[in-house]
């Protein structure tokens, strides 16, 4: 009788041998001379040869040229089962492509005892193969004409493809990527939530995700802008294997988006919102959640004599500093603008009179502190509050208007008044004896004022214009008004347009506006020959005609960079030459016959001189 271990053997033997005869895969068995001693089912079908036309053969039969690669015995003779590929034939003469293993089955003495040759078709297997790489090589080379990635993912999400082109958008190549990183992993952080969320919701319902714009970390650290189109793939029972789909860069398109959308609501000089946007933004705002709803309208307070005083650029950056200074003094959801020109406009939610009065404070406090050069920032700042939902935002916005301009006419007037002395201090700092020729045209201006009897209203007017006839001079760059040699004609036009930057200062200043043509025209010659209008006779203010007398006799008895000072008697002589052609000639004859003759008798004391013609 069968022992137990027999009788299992038996029952494990036939176990076997009922699943080799009925696997899919063709399996034979050769002994240790590499005769066939058996097949299955599927050998005979894959060969087309029945189980006695085989046994005891070699196989080599099916081999082109009767030859097994010297590789396979190599492998098998040593103990290791061989893998490979290689082109068979059929009992028919067909031929097709056959992934085999040989696998040795080893006595206990070490000897191969048999051989067990598992043999597949791999024909279609390979065709599909190859279509998939010439479809991943027409991809990559459409990838690359298109800038677009294409990838494929398996059911985890994982990647196990990319178009070579993923370095030039996402930073890493193929082998970095594939089998490692989660597509939706690239998304930043500030996004990831939202993003992963809807990406994994899609997934989870085997859902397209179409046009997914998000913004990325690049591998290498960048920030970027991608949109994501993935679509689901599926086996014949339904099941999903994963994702196909692309991912392009949007970088450059959502930029100059952004760049239309700044232009089109923040204002190009300050990046402060512009007036379109806020005025859409009061609309916006007016629901009963915001109130109290204060409107706070800002105004730069001589921003026109900043301009014609020290440059437009001086202007800008006066401009841009306002905006760093309502910025600094506003909080977070309080929204800032500039309305054009130089007015800004703060809307403010939820604040009442008392918390608006606070931002006021700081703010013009921030704007005492923020001069720079000389430029004083110095703002009119008028606000109104909304506490009602039936109140109109037009009436709230005439009221902070009104407050404004209420502000201007306390605060305007200082800052102007100042900005003046500052022009004449830098002057006077830039300039060679500036201070000491202002001073001394305006004594000789009042002297012959007083000569010719006007009123002290006109004397204090005249002496004023003396001090005041150069400020255009600010503009004149200081190499030009100190240079030793000969002006070059370039460089005297320049000097030319001082009347002209004179008047604007003084025009844009209330309480000196009327001193602004005298100033203007103080070059003009009486035969008409001067500058800038060419204005003759007593066609030219008659302020600018004691002014040009007195400053011209100033210039002739003070040593300058570019000439040696002359005596009184030669410049008296050089009025008299001039007089009729570029003087007035009867302000010539007052200046030298009473002023100057005065002047001599009270041994040069201007002072002194000045209570002689009183």
């Amino acid at each position: 009788m069968k022992n137990a271990d027999q009788r299992e053997a038996e029952k494990w033997n036939l176990f076997l041998g009922t699943v080799i005869t009925n696997i899919s895969d063709s399996v034979m068995i050769t002994d240790h001379q590499f005769k066939i001693i058996y097949i299955n089912k599927s050998a005979e079908e894959l060969f087309g040869y029945k189980e006695d036309e085989l046994l005891g053969r070699s196989p080599k039969i099916f081999f082109p040229k009767g030859l097994i690669k010297a590789e396979v015995y190599n492998t098998i003779r040593v103990g290791n089962t061989y893998s490979g590929n290689d082109l068979v034939i059929r009992a028919d003469g067909t031929t097709f492509m056959c992934e085999y293993k040989v696998t040795p089955i080893i006595e206990e003495d070490g000897q191969s005892k048999a051989y067990v040759v598992i043999q597949r078709d791999v024909t279609e297997k390979n065709k599909l193969l190859q279509e998939l790489k010439e479809s991943h090589d027409r991809y990559d080379q459409l990838a690359i004409q298109s800038g677009i990635v294409t990838w494929e993912t398996n059911e985890k999400g994982l990647f196990t493809y990319l178009s070579p082109n993923v370095k030039d958008v996402i930073g890493g190549s193929q082998a970095e990527l594939v089998g490692h990183l989660y597509f939706y992993d690239l998304i930043s952080k500030s996004e990831a939530k939202k993003r992963k969320t809807e990406v994994l919701s899609c997934i989870r319902k085997n859902q397209p995700f179409v046009n997914y714009i998000c913004s990325i970390q690049t591998i290498d650290g960048n920030d970027r802008y991608i949109s994501i189109n993935g679509i689901p793939q599926f086996n014949k029972d339904g099941t999903r294997i994963g994702y196909r789909g692309s991912l392009f860069d949007i970088t450059e398109k959502i930029e100059r988006e952004k760049k239309i959308e700044r232009l089109s609501f923040h204002d190009h000089l300050t990046g402060l919102y512009n007036r379109y946007y806020i005025s859409e933004a009061v609309k916006r705002l007016d629901v009963e959640e915001q109130l109290p709803l204060t409107l706070m309208i800002i105004d730069v307070n001589g921003l026109k004599l900043t301009n014609d005083a020290f440059g437009h650029e001086a202007g800008d950056r006066l401009l841009i500093t306002v905006a760093g200074v309502l910025k600094k003094s506003c909080r977070e959801n309080d929204l800032i603008g500039r309305m054009g020109g130089d007015e800004f406009c703060l809307l403010l939610p939820k604040t009442d009179e008392v918390a608006a009065e606070r931002i006021k404070k700081r703010l013009l406090h921030e704007a005492d502190k923020a001069g720079f050069d000389s430029v004083i920032v110095s703002l009119a700042v008028g606000h109104a509050t909304k506490n009602m939902i039936d109140e109109k935002t037009a009436e709230l916005m005439t009221s902070a208007d009104n407050n404004m301009y209420r502000d201007k006419l306390k605060r305007g007037k200082i800052m102007r008044s100042k900005t003046i002395e500052l022009v004449l201090r830098n002057i006077n700092f830039k300039y060679d004896r500036e201070q000491i020729h202002t001073q001394l045209v305006a004594q000789y201006s009042e002297a012959i004022g007083k000569a010719l009897n006007l009123s002290k209203k006109e004397l204090r007017e005249l002496k004023a214009v003396g001090e005041l006839h150069d400020i255009g001079k600010i503009m004149t760059p200081p190499e030009l008004l100190n240079k030793t040699e000969r002006l070059t004609a370039e460089e005297f036009a320049v000097i030319r347009r001082n009347p002209e930057t004179g008047y604007q200062i003084l025009k844009s200043v209330n309480e000196y506006s009327g001193l602004a043509e005298i100033v203007l025209y103080h070059h003009e010659r009486w035969d008409g020959n001067g500058y800038p209008e060419g204005l003759a006779g007593e066609a030219i203010p008659f302020f600018s005609r004691i002014i040009a007398v007195a400053d011209a006799y100033e210039a002739m008895t003070s040593k300058r960079s570019y000439k040696k000072a002359i005596t009184k008697a030669e410049a008296i002589e050089e009025l008299e030459r001039c007089a009729g052609t570029q003087f007035d000639p009867e302000i010539v004859r007052i200046f030298i016959d009473k002023v100057l003759m005065m002047m001599e008798s009270c041994q040069s004391d201007p002072e002194k001189a000045m209570e002689s013609l009183e």
